[in-house]
C-alpha cells in the first residue's frame, strides 16, 4: 500500500491543499504502475492529516500493517529536520515494524547485501530475513556480520545458526569482535552495495535521535542503508536460548 500524507491545518477546500492532493495522487499513480511492473496488486491511499507521522501511523493502524517502509534523504537542513522528526516519531510509536531506506542506487542493480547484527536474538532473524528478501530480489550475494565485544561461545552461535536453517543462507555468519561498532559498520558498508542495520526506538544517552545517527551513517557510507526496527523486538525471546 503506497501512502501519501498531505499535511495541512487548512480546510480541504483550500487551493493549496487541493494542489498538494493532486501532486500526491500523481505520485500514487506512479506507484501503482510500478506495482504492476512487479505483478503486485496495489491499493493506494491519499490521506490528509495535520501531522505526517500521525497520518502514517493512523493508516498503519487502520489497515493492520505489518511493515511501514519510508524513504530517507537529506536535501536542505529544514527538510532534513522535518523528515528526521517524522522518522523518529514513527520509530518510537509505529504499531508495526519500520524500515527506513536511504537508497543510493536502483535496488535491482545490487550485487552485495550486508546484514549487521549485534545480538543473537529473534530480532536479528527479522533483519536477516529482510536482507535475504532484498538480496533475492536483486540476485545479489548476502553477507551477515555479527558485531560483538567478545566472541560468543561456539554452542551459542551454533544454536542461532540452527534457527536460521530454513533460510538456507549458504554462507556462514562472520563474527567480528569490536568495541567500535559504528566505525566497523561504516567500513563494512563501504564494501557493500546495501547494508541492513538495526534501528532503535529511543534516544541515546547523549541525546542523539535515531535519525541523528542514521544521517551520520548515510553521509559517511558510499552504499545504500536500510535501518529496520522490528516490532516489539525488545520483548522477544532470545533466539539462542
Amino acid at each position: 500500500m503506497p501512502v501519501t500524507v498531505a499535511v495541512t491545518h487548512a480546510p480541504i477546500s483550500k487551493t493549496s491543499v487541493q494542489r498538494e492532493l493532486y501532486r500526491n495522487r500523481q505520485l500514487l499513480d506512479r506507484a501503482v504502475e510500478i506495482g504492476k511492473a512487479f505483478d503486485r496488486s496495489v491499493h493506494a491511499v491519499a490521506r490528509v492529516d495535520d501531522d505526517a507521522a500521525m497520518g502514517l501511523m493512523r493508516t498503519a493502524h487502520e489497515y493492520n500493517a505489518d511493515w511501514l517502509v519510508v524513504g530517507w534523504h537529506e536535501t536542505t537542513s529544514l527538510s532534513a529536520r522535518l523528515m528526521g522528526n517524522t522518522v523518529d516519531a514513527l520509530l518510537w510509536s509505529a504499531p508495526c515494524s519500520v524500515a527506513v531506506a536511504a537508497l543510493q542506487d536502483d535496488p535491482r542493480e545490487l550485487q552485495t547485501v550486508l546484514v549487521t547484527i549485534e545480538n543473537l536474538t529473534a530480532s536479528a532473524i527479522v533483519l536477516i530475513r529482510a536482507g535475504q528478501a532484498i538480496a533475492q530480489f536483486a540476485d545479489a550475494r548476502l553477507d551477515i556480520m555479527y558485531l560483538c565485544g567478545a566472541a560468543p561461545a561456539p554452542e551459542v552461535l551454533h544454536r542461532f545458526e540452527v534457527a536460521l536453517i530454513d533460510l538456507k543462507l549458504g554462507r556462514p555468519i562472520e563474527v567480528v569482535e569490536t568495541d567500535r561498532v559504528a566505525e566497523t559498520i561504516i567500513a563494512a558498508s563501504n564494501r557493500h552495495d546495501l547494508t541492513v542495520i538495526r534501528s532503535r526506538r529511543f534516544r541515546t544517552a547523549g541525546g542523539l535521535s535515531v535519525t541523528d545517527s542514521l544521517a551520520d551513517l548515510t553521509r559517511r557510507s558510499t552504499g545504500s542503508i536500510v535501518a529496520i526496527e522490528p516490532w516489539q523486538a525488545s520483548s522477544e525471546a532470545d533466539a539462542s536460548g
